[in-house]
């Protein structure tokens, strides 16, 4: 079922499907892996659009401002919410024994939504995600340089997605360059 929500991008009953599986118990194979990415991608899209969107719409746009503060903190909370429960289901997966990749993605993915929550003050709280964000890319990082060769497939778009992360959450574009040598290095 969760193949067919994908086809028609409807990503939070997506998450739904897989969220059952995994609460089962068993690792995710490969093709359930990816359909929990892509549920995690397309919902996390669609909710960071609307709330970048909202949060840079111009004030004479807005007939009633106070609307537009209330619909922000709205969308917050959702964002919260799903990437709260999201981690959750990181925490059971990363609990069992998986394969390097996945264990990779997983972190990564933990990272993300720390990340999100980050960018507004939400109850968990900005310096806590960003610290918990920062915390998780790094584990992936060590687990990377110790698992994977210089030019793995994973090593590299773990590099980009890493790169990626550092620019937009910490806007640290100086720092990043240094980092990346040291991802792809030989």
């Amino acid at each position: 079922m969760a193949k067919a929500m994908e086809q028609i991008e409807r990503f939070e009953e997506m998450t739904e499907y897989v969220k059952r599986i995994i609460q089962l118990g068993s690792p995710l194979t490969g093709e359930e892996r990816s359909l929990f990415t892509a549920a995690y991608k397309g919902t996390m899209k669609a909710k960071h659009k609307t709330y970048r969107q909202l949060l840079y719409l111009p004030e004479k746009e807005c007939r009633y401002p106070y609307r537009k503060d209330e619909y922000l903190s709205k969308v917050e909370a959702e964002i919260e919410k799903y990437c709260l429960e999201i981690l959750q289901l990181l925490g059971i997966l990363l609990k069992e024994i998986v394969r390097p990749e996945a264990r990779v993605l997983y972190l990564q993915m933990k990272g993300e939504c720390y990340g999100f929550i980050s960018e507004f003050n939400s109850k968990f709280g900005k310096e806590k995600a960003l610290e918990a964000s920062k915390e998780a890319f790094q584990t992936a990082h060590k687990f990377v340089d110790n698992h994977f060769r210089p030019l793995d497939p994973v090593r590299l778009e773990f590099a980009l997605k890493y790169y990626e992360f550092l620019e937009s959450v910490f806007e640290a574009v100086s720092y990043t360059h240094l980092t990346l040598p040291t991802i792809y290095s030989v």
